[in-house]
């Protein structure tokens, strides 16, 4: 306390050091006087007895343990002097430590974001999702609505457990209409994680209490960001009425700043509760959610395990799942939660980690550069550090102001590359979002960031200054340089050319590596996909149509007339498109090539032994007559679909080349007939065509088994589905306008999702 003291009140310090020195001086002073010694000689005795007074202050700081405080700040001055005194050479090196260290902080803030940190909710250790998959879904996949509540209700070692999916939703507010980010949940969601109010009430078990609608009616919990954004922050949001898609719901209450949600970097603005979602909460075979909860303390994560899966397994009895259900939702996996939902996580995991490696070398080069810099220009102080040496300066002392000298370049080079952080991590995030459909990540500047450039900055630091340091105050080192030798002579050149050859090393290794990326992404280019997708736009779009009213058991023409319905619908929206000005072609497909998207089925041959276990899965796709022509999918035998394949016509289907060969062989697969066993429509299909594969997962990924169907022939109820067009001029913002001019009528695109298929 008394260091810290002398610190902060150095002038005290040093007038009590004045004053007490002064005291001491003329106490001699006066007691030479009493012995007879004339005034004048008395003091010029007292001074000389005393002996230097700035000496003596420095010894009083020494002991006071202030000596090194000042002796940094003189150094610090002295190394701000020679950056002033050399610009060429500070601005080499600070921009080479602004790249290196900004890279490396930007690449690190979204490592922290993505891999790194837990949930900003109470006790996140003991959350976790409970997955139905055995764990092959990292999480995501919970039981359906009836096993769900099953579980809610009979458990005993979980303190709470609850549902949540996300959803776009299309919300109205005091008339303008936007699409919003959120998610359906459980009453007791908000309890369940650990989340408390920011403003209001959050969601309550009463919120759910029906499947229409808790005891206050439809209600709404919206995000910080989202009231300071869309509310102003305003108070009177509380008791406010919105729509959201074609239903009022009243704003209760406003999360905290922090949550965001259990899915990192997609945070949820809106949370309503399920029972407002329009997916049938009473279907035993329809999974769609996802599941998280709290472990109770002291209870063994297996103990609890073992009863949710006991009690999932009853379940999928009771309720006769087929075989294909049993192999993929194989047991109950409690997965940990404390850091979100894992699908991000998979997807750039390896990326990033690989891109830190980069950038680490990135930053060594940097370092490598800054230290033959340091070399240079301590070969050219030689006779500054011998003469220091000369008249009585330690090794230490000088390593210890080269050290520094170091320290405060690395720091001007850590500040900016804080600047070149936070752009490059905007730029990467904005790069992240785009090719997610979604919005960036939130990699905020918060105190692990600082720790980490601090850590970086100090070890570039000594990475760059530690070793030319040690060689410039060599004994034999620190004096004139002989006669016929340069500067750099012996060890320095030495060392030096040591650097070079790292640095060069270094950079030939990321030269190669940039060249391996390149020639891949070449490679990328040149493989077929399948499709021609030059001048080709697609837009995700989801229907707002309204549902059939619940019937506890709907029979096989009920479902049947309501998936025609929709297929319908999708048609006309389709003839809509291929209307509007400047489309070559037009069409509408549940899914499109390159996305990821899947749709699986079991598939049975009619007339043929029964399938292996390999071939019994096919993947399917729902899509209009133009499919085919707008993407450009060569034809190798049969038809494509025609305008008269639709309600009420024969069924059929077009298989790509992997799936006939796979199913049929060498013989002719027209006219044959194929099923889908285990789907709400099990009508038999006849193949009238065959046509090229083409690759959905992504480039990298091997051709699949694809089935077509006709959309007003779906097996299943599309209510969301991709718009693809073919366009004269290619021009996005043409057609966006047209987009949103032509998708009327209960369809709303998402218009973030609009991208050229070529990119």
């Amino acid at each position: 306390m008394s260091w810290l003291r002398d610190v902060i009140h150095r002038g005290e310090l040093d007038r009590a050091m004045d004053d007490e020195m002064q005291l001491h001086i003329d106490l001699c002073e006066a007691e030479l006087v009493k012995q007879g010694v004339p005034p004048d000689e008395a003091h010029r005795r007292a001074r000389a007895a005393f002996g230097s007074i700035a000496a003596k202050k420095d010894e009083t700081r020494d002991a006071l343990g202030l000596r090194l405080l000042d002796e940094l700040r003189a150094d610090t001055g002295y190394a701000l002097r020679l950056m002033r005194r050399s610009p060429a050479f500070t601005a080499v090196a600070i921009l080479s430590l602004a790249l290196g260290i900004g890279a490396n902080t930007a690449i690190f803030s979204l490592i922290d974001t993505v891999l790194l940190k837990t949930l900003p909710i109470h006790d996140p250790a003991s959350l976790v999702f409970v997955d139905n998959s055995g764990g092959k879904s990292g999480g995501s996949s919970g039981p359906p609505y009836p096993c769900f509540e099953i579980l809610r209700q009979s458990n005993t070692t979980l303190s709470g457990i609850a549902a949540f999916d996300d959803a776009l939703f299309k919300v109205t507010i005091d008339g303008e209409a936007e699409e919003v980010r959120g998610q359906f949940a459980s009453g007791n969601f908000f309890e369940v994680i650990g989340v408390r109010p920011v403003y209001g009430r959050l969601l309550l078990g009463s919120d759910d209490a029906t499947m229409v609608s808790g005891a206050d009616g439809a209600v709404a919990v919206i995000s910080y960001g989202f009231w300071q954004r869309r509310f102003n922050l305003n108070p009177a949001v509380v008791g406010k009425t919105i729509v959201i898609g074609a239903r009022a719901v009243t704003i209760v209450g406003v999360t905290p700043p922090e949550y965001f949600g259990l899915q990192v970097g997609i945070p949820k603005d809106i949370t309503v509760p399920i029972t407002l979602s329009e997916n049938n909460l009473r279907a035993r075979q329809l999974w769609w959610f996802s599941v998280v909860g709290r472990m109770k303390p002291g209870v063994p994560v297996e103990q609890s395990r073992a009863e949710l899966h006991r009690l999932w397994d009853q379940y999928m009895t009771d309720n006769g799942q087929p075989p294909e259900k049993r192999k993929y939702f194989s047991s109950i996996e409690l997965v940990p939660a404390g850091r979100g939902l894992a699908e991000l996580r998979r997807e750039l995991s390896e990326p990033l980690l690989i891109v830190m490696t980069i950038v680490g070398v990135v930053l060594l080069i940097g370092c490598a550069n800054i230290a033959n810099l340091f070399l240079a220009r301590a070969s050219a102080r030689q006779n500054e550090l011998a003469v220091r040496l000369a008249v009585g300066a330690s090794r230490g002392r000088l390593i210890r102001q080269l050290l520094t000298e170091g320290i405060v370049l690395s720091t001007a080079g850590a500040l900016a590359g804080l600047i070149v952080a936070r752009w490059g991590t905007a730029l990467i995030a904005s790069m992240l979002a785009s090719a997610d459909n979604g919005p960036p990540l939130d990699a905020p500047l918060d105190l692990r960031l600082v720790s980490f450039i601090t850590v970086v900055g100090v070890a570039a630091a000594m990475l760059f200054s530690l070793v030319p340091a040690f060689q410039a105050t060599r004994p034999n080192g620190a004096g004139p340089p002989a006669q016929g030798m340069t500067p750099m002579a012996g060890s320095k050149g030495r060392l030096g050319q040591s650097l070079v050859v790292l640095q060069v090393t270094l950079s030939l290794v990321l030269l190669s590596g940039a060249m391996l990326f390149v020639r891949t992404l070449q490679n990328l280019e040149t493989i077929d996909s399948g499709f021609s997708p030059q001048n080709v736009y697609a837009v995700t779009v989801d229907t707002q149509l309204p549902r059939p009213p619940a019937i506890a058991k709907p029979t096989p023409a009920d479902v049947a007339a309501y998936f025609t319905r929709i297929g319908r619908a999708w048609t006309a929206l389709g003839d809509r498109i291929a209307a509007l000005p400047g489309v070559e072609a037009s069409a509408i497909a549940t899914m499109v090539p390159l996305t990821g998207r899947d749709r699986g089925v079991l598939v049975g041959v009619s007339g043929g032994p029964p399938l292996p276990e390999e071939q019994r899965y096919i993947h399917i796709n729902h899509v209009t007559d133009g499919f085919f022509a707008t993407l450009r999918i060569p034809l190798n035998a049969g038809r494509y679909f025609t305008p008269s394949d639709r309600a009420g016509a024969p069924r059929v289907a077009i298989l790509n080349h992997s799936a006939a060969r796979a199913y049929f062989g060498e013989t002719n697969p027209i006219g044959r007939r194929v099923s889908f066993p285990g789907q709400r429509v099990e009508d038999e299909f006849e193949v009238v065509g065959v046509v090229g594969d083409v690759r959905y997962e992504n480039a990298r990924t091997e051709d699949e088994r694809m089935a077509y169907l006709p959309i007003e022939q779906s097996i299943d109820g599309n209510r969301s589905g991709v718009v693809i067009a073919r366009t004269a001029v290619p021009d996005e913002h043409l057609f966006r306008d047209a987009i949103a001019k032509g998708i009327t009528g209960g369809f709303a695109p998402r218009m973030e999702s609009l991208g050229e298929m070529a990119r």
